[in-house]
């Protein structure tokens, strides 16, 4: 049985989360890009 994951916020919302994703990605010289990926697609 597979889940579909889906974001159900809108537009704004989305932009901020990638744009939040790549700030935590870019200070962490990509030691927690794993993390900002889940915290992107939850």
């Amino acid at each position: 049985m597979v889940n579909n994951s889906y974001f159900d916020g809108g537009l704004l919302q989305w932009i901020g989360w990638k744009i939040l994703g790549l700030i935590v990605t870019v200070c962490t010289i990509g030691i927690c890009y794993p993390w900002a990926c889940c915290m992107i697609y939850r």
